[in-house]
């Protein structure tokens, strides 16, 4: 007899999913799994960029141009008397002392013995001694203004032990006091050339006014030490009253002659200091602003563009430079600080740009993303900037941003 209950259960089908619930499964895995590639290949990645931490540190705001050496004493030694040059053996370089000779001068065919010889070596002898009482005059007038100078300095400098006078009062009286040097030394040199402009005259008309004989030759001495700069006539042979026949300069009154741009010729001062770089060696040299020309000048720039200049003098601070290092026509550069203070806020002209509104800004590093943030810019100088407000001291900004930096994009630093 059959069991109908057994029939039953052999019936029935196993229990499990369906073969159209695992197809939805499989789809639905694939379609996960497309999902995620996805995601990983489209999601926004970091963008790695350098960084610079906001600081306070000391600040220049300088004027950078090029400029050349040159001796500001420098004295061009001539002919007195028209007769034959002997041959010299001097050469560019040798160092020479007052008084020395230099050159020989000898009688030509012709006699140097006549009327008007005479009556224009007068002439040229009394001008000179004209000269010589003016030279005197202006070393007087240096000297009395160094003293001044330095009675100033000695009166400030003991205010300021007690602190009754400013430090920049002090600064300023020491300036007086270097320049009236200076101006006294320039004043002195001019002096010497005087002399011995006097001294060539009453020779050339003691050798116009003797006898062939006693007239043999004729000596030219140095008018002051210093250094030869160029030999302008070598070859022995026939010169003419005045011409040229050597160049002599004093290493000691070295200074640096820039043309700076009339619009920033504006903003520099007597007396600021200099930094000189680039002339040979790591170390800087140090100066200051001696004169600055009141006569610009047209030049033409690499590009053809026209452009106003005016010369800037710039004496040295350091002595060993002046007289050792450097020599006459030498390129260098330098550094003009209009403005310096110690303790400000600054960034790396790198950092900031002009916005969409053409305001300064920078980008901030905050929670791993780029944050715009518009900024005050005070100064600026050849690699960084004085900001004023929009930023604080130790916070992170990104250097050279480019324009796949935007506000709120996901950023990896690199210090």
């Amino acid at each position: 007899m059959e069991n109908p209950s057994a029939d039953n259960a052999l019936s029935k089908k196993p229990s499990g999913p369906s073969k159209r619930a695992w197809r939805y499964l499989l789809w639905f895995g694939l379609l996960l799994i497309i999902a995620v590639l996805l995601f990983y290949a489209f999601r926004p990645t970091a963008i790695y960029v350098k960084t610079f931490r906001v600081r306070r540190a000391e600040f220049q705001q300088t004027i950078e141009v090029d400029g050349k050496t040159r001796f500001e004493d420098r004295y061009v030694v001539s002919a007195p008397l028209s007769a034959t040059l002997s041959r010299s053996s001097l050469n560019a370089g040798d160092k020479i002392a007052i008084a020395q000779p230099l050159l020989v001068l000898r009688p030509t065919m012709s006699p140097l013995l006549d009327q008007r010889s005479r009556t224009e070596a007068r002439a040229h002898l009394a001008a000179a001694m004209a000269s010589q009482k003016r030279s005197q005059v202006a070393v007087d007038a240096a000297r009395t203004d160094l003293e001044l100078a330095e009675r100033q300095l000695d009166r400030v400098k003991i205010l300021a032990e007690q602190g009754a006078a400013p430090a920049e009062e002090l600064e300023r009286a020491q300036f007086q006091s270097r320049s009236r040097t200076e101006e006294l030394s320039a004043s002195e040199f001019a002096q010497k050339v005087a002399n011995h402009e006097a001294a060539m005259a009453r020779a050339a008309l003691g050798v116009q006014g003797s006898t062939e004989k006693q007239a043999s030759f004729f000596e030219v001495p140095s008018p002051v030490d210093g250094v030869i700069l160029r030999v302008l006539k070598r070859d022995e042979g026939v010169v003419a009253a005045g011409t040229p026949l050597l160049e002599i300069g004093d290493p000691t009154t070295l200074e640096i002659v820039s043309e700076v741009l009339t619009t920033e010729a504006v903003k520099i001062k007597v007396g600021m200091p200099v930094l000189v770089e680039n002339w040979g060696k790591e170390q800087k040299l140090k100066g200051h602003v001696y004169r600055i020309e009141p006569a610009a000048f047209t030049r033409i720039s690499s590009l053809g563009v026209e452009e106003q200049r005016v010369n800037v003098v710039i004496r040295f601070s350091d002595e060993s430079a002046r007289v050792h290092e450097l020599g006459d026509g030498y390129h260098v550069e330098v550094k003009i600080i209009i403005w310096q203070e110690k303790n400000v806020l600054q960034v790396p002209i790198a950092a900031v740009f002009r916005n969409a509104k053409s305001r300064w800004a920078v980008y901030v590093v905050k929670d791993g993303k780029a944050k715009l943030r518009e900024v005050s810019v005070v100064r600026r100088s050849s690699d960084a900037v004085q900001i004023s407000k929009g930023l604080k001291q130790h916070e992170t900004v990104i250097l050279f941003p480019s324009d796949l930096i935007k506000d709120g994009v996901s950023i990896d630093t690199q210090n």
